[in-house]
Order: C-alpha cells, then structure tokens, then sequence
C-alpha cells in the first residue's frame, strides 16, 4: 500500500506529529527513516518486508549493507541510512548502561543487540554504587569458559581498580540455562574473590530470546 493511500493521520509523518514519535510502530519508524520508496514499493511497504525478511527489528540491528541492498529499493544510500540509523540506537543502549546501577535485564537488553555467533565471555568492573566502569572480552570460542581461569579473571579485576565485578558470556544454542561447569566456574570464582575482599556480583548467561542470573536465582 502507498503511503498516499493511508488516510491522513495514520500515515507516519503526520501520526507522528499529532500523537508523537512514540506512537509509531517498527515499521513507521523504518519508513520515517527511508523516506521514500520506489516504483511498486512504497517506503511502509519496504519497511514491512524488511521486519518479515529479518524477523524483528533486533535481527534487523545485525544486518550489514549487502544482506540490506537484496531487497529491491535499498541501495547504498538507504541502506546505509538505515545502518546508520540502527548503530546510533546500539550505542545509545550501550552508553546508557554506564550511568545506572547495575540490573541483569538492562545488561542483557544492552547485550542482544550484538548477540555474538561464537562464544564469548565479557568481565564488567563495578564501582561500589554498582555502576559499570569498564568491560573486558576474555574469552571467544567453543567452551570459552571452560577454558577461562578464574585467577587471571581476579587479576584483571585487581588491575582495574575495582571491587565489584559482573561476568557475562553467551549460549549460541539458544538456551540461557546454566550447566554444571557454569556452577561450577562461578562458585570458584566467588570464592577466590571474596578470600581477596572482591565481590562476585552477578554471572549473566544471555541467547537471543533470554537470559539467567545467578544473582536473579540466589545463586551468588
């Protein structure tokens, strides 16, 4: 359907200046951003195909230029608008989780956004209100925090100034649920920190859909 074709206050531009930005779903804020379609496809159109080819709009997040110049209308101007557009609302989520106590939901939310394809295992150092200060990758791989030593993570802790600290590191399976060695790791872990006055906040196993806290399951 084109756009001229929607009645008047329901059409993007104008819903969202009657009702606010916030009133437009996935799709009207895609076709804001496009801004025009091409012949047989308008910019509402182009922006419904994109949430089905993708499946979401945080799939849509990960898209690089060449999956997003398949779909007929997008070429490199659009579609590095909409790349552009989606990198800012990344870095927003991410940048905000520096300036709030620390909460799993909000650094999982931060997280799925670039869900990684590997393995890996991030290291969060807190500052005594609970706010995040800095992030370290430590491990990237298949069984990365098998391989992972507890010692070394408690060094980098030291090092950072930091007495508080958050591990995190994903299941490409898809289910956020621990395993006997992720129980395992982190009661070690917990251990060697508080024989050295550090504290083990949380460890944060997140996939696409969903997330465990061991803090959120007393567990730590």
């Amino acid at each position: 359907m084109k756009i001229s074709e929607i009645p008047e206050d329901s059409r993007p531009r104008e819903k969202a200046k009657l009702f606010g930005i916030s009133s437009l779903n996935d799709a009207e804020l895609l076709a804001l951003v496009i801004g025009k379609g091409v012949r047989g496809v308008g910019a509402l159109d182009l922006s419904y195909r994109l949430l089905a080819k993708y499946g979401s709009l945080l799939s849509l997040t990960r898209a690089d230029l060449t999956s997003l110049k398949e779909e007929k209308g997008i070429k490199d101007v659009k579609g590095l608008q909409l790349l552009a557009t989606l990198e800012l609302a990344k870095r927003v989520e991410s940048k905000e989780r520096y300036y709030q106590a620390y909460a799993p939901d909000r650094l999982y939310s931060s997280l799925r956004l670039s869900l990684p394809e590997k393995e890996e295992i991030r290291l969060y150092f807190l500052n005594g209100k609970s706010q995040l200060q800095g992030e370290l990758l430590i491990g990237v791989g298949e069984e990365s925090l098998s391989k992972a030593k507890s010692k070394d993570i408690i060094a980098s802790v030291i090092r950072s100034g930091a007495s508080r600290f958050v591990i995190a590191h994903n299941h490409p399976s898809g289910v956020a649920l621990p395993s006997k060695e992720d129980v395992t790791f982190t009661s070690k872990l917990q251990n060697e920190a508080m024989a050295l006055d550090l504290k083990l906040i949380d460890h944060l196993i997140y996939a696409e859909q969903s997330y465990f806290s061991f803090a959120e399951n007393d567990l730590l």
